[in-house]
């Protein structure tokens, strides 16, 4: 079959449909679902052993009586509970203490229950629980003294209190689960040591997810939406924690630090928070770079810290981009600053020693006298070492008047530098047209030959 070269409208048809599936190839998402316990597995809850009261494990002997099948409690074989279909009012749905064999609790119906899982004191790396369905209970998942656990594919729904707690248990994982309906979705406390990847946390009556006393916590790539208070909470010394990679949106407040230093939140996305995208309160020693921030009331808020470093980030369409009060020794550097409806960058009072420079500030403070205001002292608006400041769009000449008495940008930029996934994404975009445009121009050549 010979075909028809391609002629002009043929051409730019394909180009704009090109264009249009570049946004779904740069940019995805996790689809955030609202089930109640009714609606959920309902087909395969039939497979469930008829509804029964608590289980309660107080030693290996009754950890090998509930278990079913031909586990013998060793790391390699360890005993299995699951399959139970629990209602029981006030009690706990499954408790254990006292072990010390292998085991794992899976695939158990809980609800109406105080605790639906409560494992307490058990030895390290001895407990697996995953792919239970919990709720309408005070807590879903509560882990106490017990470290090296991994708690993974849960889906829990409508607690008084948490959905996931644990206590004094460090090194664990908190992988996968899905947390509606409750208090605090996920919550530490003196657990440090913990990774939390990958959870689903929606809809929380007060925090999404809560820190307290917990260092050295991973968390990453969790979505976190509709947080009545914060979507994530890192509270007292929660040092050397890393937030990365999570989608933090609706919220009344995106992430808030407090008195945790040496933290690391980088390549997060906070979109539509209704306070703050990125709160920072008494925390020191601190690297925020590649977050994405878009209409909060503040995008970045800094309040009595010392020695951050601010990079990177994109702020865009809030009331105000970074606002800094008591805030010193901090560097903020190669952000992009985007119209937001007040200032790109405000320095309050009693904030000194601070660099700004190469941050690029367009469209901020429309019909203001300037995109930035500094009422701090001692500050720099440029990079002493290199005598560059910022890129500021209206600039023409001369140096940048800043709003205030802190300081002027001595050293305007007639170039945006920053570097960050906005110019990453739109580098992609070009070479995505350019690619585009290069195999439409030989399948259009190779067919007017024939």
């Amino acid at each position: 079959m010979n075909l028809k070269p391609l002629n002009k409208k043929s051409i730019i048809l394909l180009l704009i449909l090109g264009l249009l599936s570049i946004p779904l190839l740069m940019h995805s998402s996790k689809t955030t679902i609202a089930y109640s316990l009714d609606q959920i597995d309902n087909e395969n809850r039939l497979s469930y052993s008829p509804q029964r009261g608590a289980i309660e494990i107080l030693n290996d002997t009754a950890l090998a009586a509930f278990s079913l099948g031909d586990g013998t409690g060793e790391s390699n074989n360890p005993y299995v509970i699951n399959d139970y279909n629990i209602s029981a009012n006030s009690e706990n749905g499954i408790y254990v203490t006292g072990t010390t064999k292998y085991f794992v609790i899976e695939y158990n119906y809980i609800i109406l229950v105080d605790i639906c899982i409560f494992i307490d004191s058990v030895p390290s790396g001895t407990a697996l629980i995953a792919n239970n369905i919990m709720g309408e209970a005070s807590i879903g998942i509560y882990l106490q003294n017990t470290p090296n656990i991994l708690i993974s594919d849960n889906t829990c729904l409508d607690f008084s209190d948490n959905a996931i707690k644990l206590e004094y248990s460090p090194h664990c994982e908190i992988l996968d689960n899905t947390c509606q309906w409750a208090w605090d979705g996920i919550v530490l406390l003196f657990s440090s040591d913990c990774t939390i990847d990958g959870n689903t946390i929606y809809t929380s009556y007060n925090n999404g997810l809560v820190l307290h006393k917990s260092e050295s916590a991973w968390i990453s790539y969790n979505t976190i939406t509709l947080s009545t208070d914060n979507g994530i909470f890192i509270d007292d010394l929660c040092n050397y924690t890393t937030v990365t990679q999570n989608n933090v949106d609706n919220n009344w407040v995106g992430i808030i630090t407090d008195r945790s230093d040496d933290l690391t939140i980088t390549r997060n996305s906070l979109n539509n928070n209704g306070g703050e995208g990125l709160y920072l309160l008494n925390s020191n020693y601190l690297l925020v770079t590649h977050n994405e921030i878009d209409n909060s009331d503040t995008a970045i808020l800094l309040y009595y810290c010392e020695n951050g470093t601010i990079s990177n980030n994109i702020c865009e369409g809030s009331a105000i981009g970074i606002f800094l009060h008591r805030v010193i020794f901090s560097e903020i550097h190669n952000n992009l600053l985007f119209e937001n409806s007040g200032y790109g960058v405000q320095i309050y009072e009693f904030c000194s020693f601070n660099v700004i420079h190469h941050n690029a500030f367009v469209g901020n403070n429309d019909g203001g006298t300037s995109q930035a205001s500094d009422i701090g002292v001692d500050n720099k608006w440029y990079h002493e070492g290199t005598s560059e400041g910022n890129y500021w769009d209206e600039w023409i000449s001369g140096i940048y008047e800043v709003d205030g008495i802190g300081g002027d940008d001595l050293y305007p930029l007639n170039y945006m530098s920053v570097i960050s996934e906005f110019t990453i994404n739109y580098l992609l975009l070009i070479m995505s047209i350019f690619s585009i445009i290069s195999i439409i121009y030989i399948i259009s050549r190779k067919q007017s030959k024939k």
